[in-house]
């Protein structure tokens, strides 16, 4: 336990060093908008590690359902997952049918179906019309890229904040720059978190402001390299990790 305690202090110290990021009406986000406590994830369909992690975001999303409100924004990383923008778009389109999180949940899960295909919408459009979305209209917004402007919009943001990897998390603004590795220390970071807010001078608060940890080791990276263009198309130096 002891050791859990320490794991948790140097994440929460590892948090800090760039913009604070807050929601918006506009987020597709799950618990309560009055929640305490924030986590902001910056993912792309098309990431490895961002699939891996999603099965301990939807505990922790069941966990804390009453206590926590959980975001998820786009940064598509098109240099190296050609699919991603795609995919991103019928999460969206998803969206608009009132079906987000069912799309977000099923490209996830099926990424190893679609992330080498010349072309995804057909198998996208069969994941829509499973989930009782309307195929023709949704295959429709994908055609004419209807809601591309939105991905675009959501991955500018991103570059604004400093994100160039994924999953990329925030915790009430403040951006992790080490991700847990398991349920149960990002479980015992989120405990810590609602544990600061009810008492801002909890030890685990002071801690925070004096431990700056050497990072431990991070999952395998996707480095990518560096490009000069500022449209958020191709993120600059985005990773994926």
């Amino acid at each position: 336990m002891r050791l859990l305690l320490l794991s948790s202090l140097l994440l929460l110290g590892a948090c800090g060093g760039s913009p604070t990021v807050v929601p918006t009406a506009q987020d597709h986000s799950a618990g309560p908008v009055s929640a305490a406590i924030t986590v902001i994830e910056y993912a792309d369909y098309q990431c490895p590690a961002c699939a891996s992690i999603q099965p301990i975001v939807k505990q922790l999303i069941a966990r804390y359902s009453d206590r926590v409100r959980f975001v998820f924004r786009d940064f598509p990383l098109e240099q190296i997952h050609p699919n991603a923008l795609a995919a991103a778009e019928a999460a969206e389109a998803a969206e608009a049918q009132g079906k987000f999180w069912e799309m977000h949940d099923k490209l996830f899960e099926s990424q190893a179906e679609w992330k080498a295909l010349a072309d995804p919408i057909p198998t996208f459009t069969g994941y829509a019309a499973a989930l009782g979305i309307d195929a023709v209209r949704f295959r429709a917004d994908l055609t004419n890229h209807t809601y591309r402007p939105v991905v675009k919009d959501s991955a500018a943001g991103a570059l604004a904040l400093g994100v160039n990897s994924t999953p990329t998390f925030f915790i009430n603004g403040k951006r992790l720059r080490v991700n847990p590795r398991t349920y149960t220390e990002f479980q015992a970071l989120i405990d810590l978190s609602l544990r600061d807010v009810s008492n801002p001078q909890s030890p685990s608060s002071a801690s925070n402001a004096a431990i700056t940890p050497e990072a431990p080791a991070a999952p395998a990276s996707f480095p990518v390299a560096p490009v000069t263009s500022t449209a958020p198309e191709t993120p600059s130096g985005a990773t994926s990790r």
